[in-house]
């Protein structure tokens, strides 16, 4: 998360958003000191510090709001100090993935800055920026993020009395609108994640414009989880100005370097903990005798022949599976036209059958299993009035060792894919229904499980996937 709260690097955003669920908190302080920085003898000294926080409410979709605090000090000035308290933004994304490797999005961000009182909102100086952004995966743990964007900048607007330098400085206040686009590069490695940023605004709406009125920055950072199980970050760099360090007076002005320094926590990819499993020892006392073995009667085997109806029009359920408890043999299927099953022979005596199809409620029926060759039974489900929905959640782990980002956990009978997040963990909410899903990572083995989702249930699927030789 970057000084907007959008995931992403420091400045720049990512096209992907965090997991659905996700509360993301963070805050980050910058500090800057220089002598003859805006005038000649001068002594600056600027410190920043920002509280974010983002919402993933639905998949894809990123909600962002946070407010800032900054105190300028310039010997050259008078008055010396000036400060910019609350300085509130709400930001808007969307991203999606559509590959493995490619991601797209795209978002909003209005700042609104305080006026000449600290509390007080300026109206005409509100500022609004407009991005593309596109995220590609080249190789595992790798990310490169491109945005493209407009800043509508109108902090021009905020002060409605003449400014000094260092209060313009202070304030980030810039007279042009900006074309804006940004670069950024980053690699994990275990718990470290390096990553190097570059951001060029190209002002807008002017004549005889220079290059030292299209600032750019360069950025150099790195992030670090020191918690395997936990998404705690912190997260330590600087900027580096490039162009705009010498800008004229009046224009956006950046500082040759600005320090940063932050830390988050991402409440929602928090994995699941596991069950304490207690052993006790047992001493069994061994009584051996002699006896004669006499072989046991062999009863008659019978399958088990049906027929899986609709409760209210007795018309053929196609499709509908059907699970015997306590039977290792195969999950059975109700035909496509007339809604008949039969089973695999069993032995005489109750048998608990569990029948789902996707908008029916599951059925559970106890069947006698009679000494014939085959045993009649009648299965009608009852069909739901909407869409019933279960949580499938989880964490994907290597075998031995730390949590597996980007792992994916694919159901093929959906074609549904799902990502895990840096932590390892995932969630989605899902229909009901009885399906596979296959979980898998470059270099690992991949591992397929069978899922029963009921409504309102939440099924912990906990993988742990081993590498390959």
């Amino acid at each position: 998360m970057g000084v907007s709260g959008q995931m992403g690097f420091f400045r720049s955003w990512a096209a992907e958003t965090y997991p659905s669920g996700s509360l993301v908190v963070g805050t980050s302080l910058e500090y800057f000191w220089m002598s003859d920085f805006l005038v000649d003898g001068d002594e600056n000294q600027r410190m920043a510090s920002r509280f974010v926080l983002a919402l993933v409410p639905y998949e894809g979709i990123e909600l962002a709001t946070g407010f800032s605090l900054t105190i300028n000090r310039n010997s050259a000035f008078e008055p010396e100090h000036s400060q910019s308290v609350g300085d509130p933004h709400l930001s808007l994304r969307y991203g999606i993935e559509l590959t493995d490797w490619f991601s797209l999005g795209g978002g909003v961000q209005a700042v609104f800055p305080t006026g000449s009182g600290s509390l007080s909102l300026s109206s005409e100086g509100i500022s609004t920026r407009i991005m593309t952004t596109f995220a590609f995966r080249p190789l595992e743990g790798a990310l490169i993020a491109l945005n493209v964007g407009y800043h509508f900048d109108n902090s021009r607007f905020i002060f409605n009395h003449p400014i000094h330098e260092a209060q313009r400085f202070s304030a980030g206040i810039n007279p042009h609108d900006q074309v804006l686009v940004e670069l950024g590069l980053g690699w994990r490695f275990g718990p470290v994640a390096p990553f190097l940023e570059y951001g060029l605004a190209v002002a807008m709406g002017a004549d005889e414009l220079g290059f030292a009125d299209n600032p750019s920055v360069l950025t150099l950072g790195a992030r670090y989880w020191p918690f395997e199980k936990y998404g705690f970050y912190t997260m330590l760099g600087v900027d580096v100005g490039l162009m705009g360090v010498d800008a004229p007076e009046g224009a956006g002005r950046v500082p040759p370097y600005n320090l940063f320094a932050g830390l988050g926590y991402d409440f929602g990819t928090m994995p699941e903990s596991e069950p304490k499993v207690e052993v006790r020892e047992k001493v069994v006392e061994k009584i051996v005798e002699k006896r004669v073995e006499v072989p046991a009667p062999v009863k008659p085997m019978s399958r088990i022949k049906g027929v899986v109806l609709d409760a209210n029009t007795d018309k053929p359920v196609p499709g509908a599976q059907i699970i015997i408890e306590g039977d290792a043999g195969p999950i059975y299927s109700s035909d496509a036209k007339d809604g008949q099953f039969v089973t695999c022979p069993a032995e005489p005596g109750p048998r608990k059958l569990t029948v789902s199809s996707e908008g029916y409620q599951t059925e559970t029926q106890v069947v006698r299993v009679a000494e014939a060759a085959e045993t009649p039974v009648t299965v009608k489900l009852q069909p739901v009035t909407g869409p019933t929905f279960g949580t499938l959640k989880g964490t994907i782990r290597a075998a031995g060792g730390g949590p597996l980002d980007r792992a994916l956990i694919a159901i093929p009978t959906r074609k549904m894919k799902i990502r895990s997040s840096k932590t390892g963990a995932f969630s989605k909410k899902l229909h009901t229904g009885t399906f596979d899903v296959l979980i898998s990572k470059p270099g690992y083995v991949t591992q397929r499980r069978k899922v029963k989702l009921s409504t309102g249930d939440v099924v912990i699927l906990n993988v742990e996937l081993y590498p390959k030789k």
